[in-house]
Order: C-alpha cells, then structure tokens, then sequence
C-alpha cells in the first residue's frame, strides 16, 4: 500500500474542495454587496403630500402667455391649434422676425426723417400679418413699442428726437386700435415702451435718458387715449435701474399703469424670488396698485442651447416656476418664446411641440379646477405642488413637478374629497422621457380619502385628476 502516494492525494482533494469554497464563499459575498448596493442606489426616497379638499386657500392663477405668436418666423408653420390647446390668452410682442420687418419701429417706420403723420411712411405688412393670426385665436396683445436685440447697436440708442419718437409710437397704436392708415380695431389694452434699457444690447444711453423717453411717450399716449395702459421698463436684471424709474415716476407724476420685468434662471425658484423682489420695489415707491407683468422668462441654458430647451428638465423647470409664481403672482406671465426659433421656442422648425409646451398644457388642465386648496410637499429646491377643486365640486386635481431633486417617488394623501362617499376614479397623467402628457394609470377608489404611492423620475411632472362618479 501507497501510504505516501494516497495522502498526497488526499491534500490535493482537500486544497481543490477548499479552493472552490473559497471562490463560492466570494462569490456570495459579491452577490450580496452587489443586491444591497442595488437596493441602496433604487430604494424609496418619497415625499410626503397631503391635500386637504376642505381647506380653501385662494385661486389658481392662469399664467399662459407667451411672447411673438402662433406664426413661425417664416410664416410657414401656424401653431394656432396648439395655442388653443395650451390656452394661451396673451400674447407679447418682441422679437419677432425683425429681420423680415415686423414690430419693430425702424422696420414699421424705415425713415425717421420722415413724416410721422402720413400713413405712406409706415409699412405694417409684416406686422399686420402676424397680429391677424393672434387675433384670431382672441390673444390679448401686450405690444412692445422699441427694437430687438443688437449685439453693435444701431437703433437701440436714444432716438435723436424723443417727441417725435413718441408721436410715431402714437400712429401705430391709431393703427391697431381706430384704423389709420387702413388699419384695423383690435383694442390693444397694454403698450410697454422699450425692452430691457438696463443693458446695452439695447439700450446705450443713461437710465435718465430712459425715463425721459418713458415719460414723453407715456404722456403723449395717455393724451391720445387716457383708458390705454401703458408701462416699463421691462427689466432685465437690475433692481437698481428699476427703483430709479419708479422713483423718477413717482416724483413727476408719470403714469404707470404696469411694471414689467425679465427672468431666467437655471433654479425655479429664483423665478419666485424675483416676482417678490420686484413687487417689493414697487411697494417701496408707491406703486403697488399698478400691475406686475413679468413679460420674459424661462430657463437659462447651457450652450447647448437647442437640446436644453427640447428636454424634460426645461418642462419640469416652467411647471415648478408657475407653482411658485401662485404665492407672489404678477398680473400677466409671458414665456419666453411661444414659436419655433431655436433660442427658447416651444417648437421645433417643424411646428413640433417640446416637453415644454406640454407643462403649459398640464397647467390649462390644472386651472379647470381654479378652487386652489391646501397641498403640501413643495420645496424650495424644484419639487413643488398645487391642488384644486372644480366649481362643480366633482374634480380635483394635483400638478406634481420635480425639478432634479432627490426624490424619485412621492406618497400622496388626499382627504375631505368634496363628494359624498362612493367610486372616485383616479387618473395620471405623466410629462416625463417617455411621456407627454399620456394618461398611463386609471383607477377606482371607493373612500371619502385617498393614498397613493407612485414613483416618479427626477425630471418629471405629474397631473393626478380624481373624479367623483
């Protein structure tokens, strides 16, 4: 017998059977780091909503306004359909297709050396086109009376006569509003004069050259037809510039009937604090009655301009901004732009609709419930919600955005439904990678109170609709 032989073979049994134990004991170990690591990176991160139907806290406010209207630069896209669904009520006019001779005076009015009183030295082709598309789908115009955008300004200077500046300002209105020069009667209400002089793309002269200009043009404005509403300095960014003009103003008695400023951000809630920043310099200056009309704002992107604006971070960014707006609301809010250029366009060059349109279209939904109540969960990082009961007391409604925060998922309790006990159905509808605005869950609930736990992904908005059946 082999006794050296068979205990050598003997070790070599026992290294292999502990060498595989070893590898599977690892094995174990890896899959059981790797699961909790999984669970870990997918594990509920929710926030908490409460909605209480039976707490009134005010109304839902329409914040559809978008600036240059339904005509794609080259007039050969008509978003007037999309409009109508997005229920877009007012319209600004800035920035809109300069370059073919619409809006702005120069192209309105080519030769300043000429008569402003002869209908002759107007040509209101363009400009007429693209204000008979607004009209006919009953826009309320807000008409930005200056210049677009100059990197070497030519014509965002002080105008080298201000009366005469002010009286071609004056034809225009008679043009739109009684009819000159083969014009027509829209009633425009509200005429801003200017755009943005606290920065030199367009405006090279001094604040106190743009409150001379302001007071001239309002003044002979006013003496033309006192019930027009007229107002500035549309603010870009300078809270410094705008308590100067309100200032000025208010010491010459100047009529203001609306102040009217800019935001962009890449936070929401800088959109929010912005509104508030402004309202408390008008408070300051004596001009809290006046209206606040926030006539520019959207998302600042990165210089990948075109994907940013296309993209579900954008929607989810104008849905969290127009929830914050509701505690410190302007009068009227047009986005930054409602039209198919590449620069903040809601639209592609083809009339397609981006992520963003469909957060204007989830708000024109939400304000078919305007009873806003109690709804708590909204943050100051992006995450924010809104609720509202219909008239009728048989809807209720919860626009949920989340803007890049932590939470992939929230836990939603609805008490007090405004109907009597029986089937509620509940439906979401989802604006997200995949979504625009599809409805991807219909349920019924028979209970006077609902709890919903429902994932979301950290750029997205939902729209929840409960409906008392």
């Amino acid at each position: 017998m082999d006794w050296y032989g068979d205990s050598q073979n003997l070790l070599r049994l026992l290294r292999n059977r502990k060498a595989k134990l070893l590898i599977l004991l690892c094995l174990i170990v890896l899959s059981v780091v790797a699961v909790a690591m999984h669970m870990r990176a997918t594990r509920k991160n929710f926030r908490s909503i409460e909605v209480d139907c039976a707490n009134r806290v005010g109304v839902i406010r329409s914040l559809q306004g978008v600036n240059n209207g339904p005509l794609s630069e080259d007039r050969k896209v008509d978003l007037s359909d999309y409009y109508l669904d997005a229920g877009f009520t007012y319209i600004r006019l800035h920035d809109l297709r300069p370059q073919a001779g619409a809006v702005d005076i120069h192209c309105v009015f080519p030769d300043f050396d000429a008569d402003p009183l002869i209908p002759e030295n107007y040509d209101f082709a363009e400009t007429d086109k693209h204000l008979q598309a607004m009209m006919s789908i009953r826009a309320e115009i807000i008409y930005r009376l200056g210049y677009s955008w100059e990197d070497h300004p030519v014509h965002n200077v002080p105008p080298r006569d201000y009366q005469k500046w002010a009286a071609v300002c004056v034809q225009i209105i008679k043009h739109y509003n009684d009819g000159w020069a083969n014009g027509q009667r829209y009633n425009i209400r509200y005429w801003e004069i200017w755009n943005e002089p606290d920065i030199t793309q367009f405006w090279t002269g001094t604040a106190e050259d743009y409150c001379r200009l302001y007071e001239i043009t309002a003044n002979e404005i006013k003496g033309y037809d006192p019930n027009l509403k007229v107002g500035g300095p549309t603010l870009a960014w300078n809270i410094t510039f705008l308590d100067q003009f309100l200032k000025y103003c208010k010491t010459r008695q100047i009529p203001i009937d609306f102040v009217s400023w800019h935001v962009y951000s890449q936070e929401p809630y800088d959109v929010y604090l912005r509104a508030k920043q402004v309202h408390d310099c008008m408070e300051a200056n004596g001009f809290s009655t006046a209206e606040s009309l926030l006539t520019e704002w959207n998302f600042w992107p990165s210089n990948d301009f075109e994907r940013d604006f296309r993209s579900v971070r954008v929607a989810a960014f104008d849905a969290s901004a127009m929830i914050y707006l509701q505690e410190n609301p302007p009068d009227i809010a047009t986005f930054y732009r409602g039209d198919t250029w590449s620069w903040g366009g809601l639209f592609d060059q083809s009339g397609v609709p981006h992520k963003a349109y469909y957060s204007f279209k989830a708000f024109k939904v939400l304000l078919e419930t305007p009873n806003r109540v109690l709804c708590t969960g909204t943050d100051r990082k992006g995450f924010a919600t809104i609720a509202g009961v219909s008239h009728d007391n048989k809807t209720v409604m919860i626009l949920i955005s989340n803007y890049d925060s932590e939470f992939n998922g929230y836990r939603l309790e609805v008490k007090n439904l405004p109907w009597e006990a029986g089937r509620s159905r509940c439906e979401l509808y989802v604006i997200d990678s995949k979504n625009n605005l599809d409805l991807v869950k219909s349920e019924t609930y028979y209970a006077t109170s609902l709890e919903i736990e429902q994932g979301m992904e950290s750029q997205a908005i939902h729209l929840v609709r409960l409906i008392g059946e």
